[in-house]
């Protein structure tokens, strides 16, 4: 009956990563305009090497990113930094921290600083190039996680957004908060289910009182 029930769950879990990456893929064509779409590129050389699949890992401080649940598993404190220079003149960048608490608990912290300078601006419909501008958006990530026995670690993050722009019409900013959920089921010794829901109720409001979502 064990042997049946573990071999359930297997397929279950199969299942569940199998439909999770093809709705990626589907909502990766349909979210190209997202707000704050930098926090979808990515933290960690080790985890960016594994392709991303380091929900049901997350050991080490870039955790914060991936799957805040997994910050329990640290045993020292930790720092993580990554400096990135992407196409077209942008730039990401990423630094983090975090510390074990006691009776198996995590506190981590972290800011993501992503930009591009010298954009053309152009005034439609004959294309007049009127100026040069730059858009800067950063995030600040507090993470907290505890061990909730029985193999069960749970943890969350509250994430304050921010953008701003210079365009000839004026300065245009603006702001947003959002959260993560994250679970990690240590299953079996060789068994490890993790689970994340990113940018909960994250939107960006501006000054000019457009909303991206």
């Amino acid at each position: 009956m064990k042997s049946m029930l573990n071999g359930i769950l297997i397929v279950i879990t199969s299942l569940f990563l199998m439909t999770n990456v093809l709705v990626s893929n589907v909502l990766a064509v349909k979210d190209a305009g997202q707000a704050a779409r930098y926090l979808r590129i990515g933290v960690g050389a080790r985890a960016l090497g594994m392709g991303g699949a380091f929900v049901a890992v997350a050991d080490d401080a870039s955790a914060c990113y991936w799957n805040p649940a997994g910050l329990v598993q640290l045993k020292n404190k930790e720092v993580q930094a990554m400096y990135s220079l992407l196409s077209i003149d942008r730039k990401y960048n990423f630094l983090n921290y975090a510390q074990p608490l006691k009776d198996d608990r995590c506190f981590g912290v972290s800011v993501v600083d992503f930009g591009v300078g010298d954009i053309r601006e152009t005034k439609s419909p004959e294309d007049k190039n009127i100026g040069m501008f730059d858009d800067q958006e950063n995030a600040l990530i507090v993470s907290y996680a505890g061990n909730m026995e029985n193999g069960l670690l749970l943890g969350g993050n509250l994430k304050y957004i921010t953008q701003s722009m210079n365009p000839s019409e004026g300065k245009q900013s603006a702001y947003g908060i959002s959260i993560d959920m994250g679970m990690l089921w240590k299953a079996k010794p060789n068994l490890t289910v993790g689970l994340l829901l990113q940018d909960v109720g994250g939107s960006l409001k501006w000054n000019t009182g457009h909303k991206d979502c």
